[in-house]
């Protein structure tokens, strides 16, 4: 089997393929002709990164989440930012903002974590082997490493659980408005009342 080694530098440099992620849409067949990608926004995830070993994810913008229409760019240049997710509207308010902002940190803060940390760890592990044979020796060199690397990284390890469910935990404030405000607004509109 073949294996691919990538660098740090390689990996940020690599282009992202995303795929459809719970999208409602039917996948095309291999005979149809490609086609515009549909207006309903969808979150995106990629394959795994070969550093940090996690799936980038493009989640749909919270301006396009109700509205169902795509953001455009007035220059047609690919642009990081949906100029739609800034603007003031009613459909947009700042719970969504913060929530949609808050989550893609979280999630950068995650990547690069792991990404260090596998960095880190492959170095380690490619210093504590040198010289040992194939075999059970190896074998025994593994344990042995994996059991120091636990014990020196126990606290690195436990600030960044700390962090992560700090973070998660953060979400749930603003997701808990949304969601609450989202269930008014469809029971006003079943009784016939505007939420404006």
């Amino acid at each position: 089997m073949r294996t691919r080694s990538y660098t740090a530098l390689q990996t940020l440099h690599r282009p992202l393929h995303f795929s459809r992620a719970y999208s409602s849409q039917p996948t095309p067949s291999a005979s149809a002709p490609p086609s515009d990608p549909p207006a309903t926004p969808t979150t995106l995830v990629a394959p795994p990164s070969p550093i940090s070993h996690l799936r980038p994810i493009r989640y749909a913008s919270p301006s396009t989440l109700r509205s169902g229409s795509r953001p455009s760019s007035s220059s047609g240049s690919p642009h990081p930012y949906s100029t739609a997710e800034f603007c003031p509207s009613s459909n947009n308010d700042a719970d969504e903002l913060a929530f949609h902002l808050a989550r893609e940190r979280l999630d950068a803060f995650n990547d690069r974590f792991w990404a260090d940390n596998n960095v880190r760890c492959e170095e380690a592990r490619r210093r504590w082997l040198e010289g040992v044979r194939e075999g059970e020796e190896r074998d025994m060199a593994l344990q042995v490493f994996w059991a120091e690397w636990a014990k020196a990284n126990r606290r690195r390890y436990l600030n960044w659980t700390i962090a992560w469910w700090k973070g998660q935990l953060g979400l749930l404030r603003p997701a808990f408005r949304i969601a609450r405000r989202n269930a008014a607004r469809r029971v006003l509109a079943a009784v016939g009342l505007s939420s404006q």
